[in-house]
């Protein structure tokens, strides 16, 4: 898969070449602007099948296997939505540890559904990433948690509780 990644990646469509007018052909797609065969998978109307078909249009000699391709296809459509989702959970990873007071006001975040501000209350979490476990809860939610969090002032948990739990039990263990 990463070899066919690398190689459409490697493969660019110029406009008025060959290569850019089989794309048009099988896909009505327009190249306007050089683009690598991987990128060109991002429009709509650009699949697995068509992107075949305009290389074997356009004498490529070295047709890929038509799963792999269709690996790519799907690989580069998501690949926006991958990397957003990446950059959510990491952002998320590096705020886990701010605490949220046991009197943390729910009630008062707009974006929150009743539903889901009635079972933070329930469950009282004390960190955000306790509140990330609790069902319901989405990205979305965790980010407003974490900006009331920050504007209140809740401190890491660390700071407000001394080590956290693992490193204590790690601690304790030694």
């Amino acid at each position: 898969l990463q070899s066919a990644v690398a190689r459409l990646k490697g493969i660019t469509a110029k406009p008025g070449r060959d290569l850019a007018d089989a794309l048009q052909t099988t896909t009505g797609e327009c190249v306007k602007v050089s683009s690598s065969l991987y990128d060109l998978f991002k429009r709509p109307a650009v699949n697995a099948e068509r992107m075949q078909a305009a290389l074997a249009r356009a004498g490529e000699v070295q047709p890929i296997d038509d799963a792999v391709l269709m690996q790519v296809e799907i690989e580069a459509k998501y690949s926006g939505y991958l990397r957003r989702q990446d950059d959510e959970i990491a952002r998320v990873k590096r705020n886990e540890d701010i605490a949220l007071a046991t009197d943390f006001d729910y009630d008062s975040i707009s974006g929150l559904s009743n539903e889901l501000k009635e079972k933070l209350r329930n469950r009282l979490p004390e960190t955000i990433a306790h509140a990330a476990r609790v069902p319901g809860v989405t990205p979305a939610a965790l980010s407003l948690l974490m900006v009331h969090a920050k504007r209140t002032g809740q401190p890491k948990a660390e700071d407000r509780d001394g080590p956290s739990l693992a490193r204590r039990g790690r601690r304790e263990l030694a």
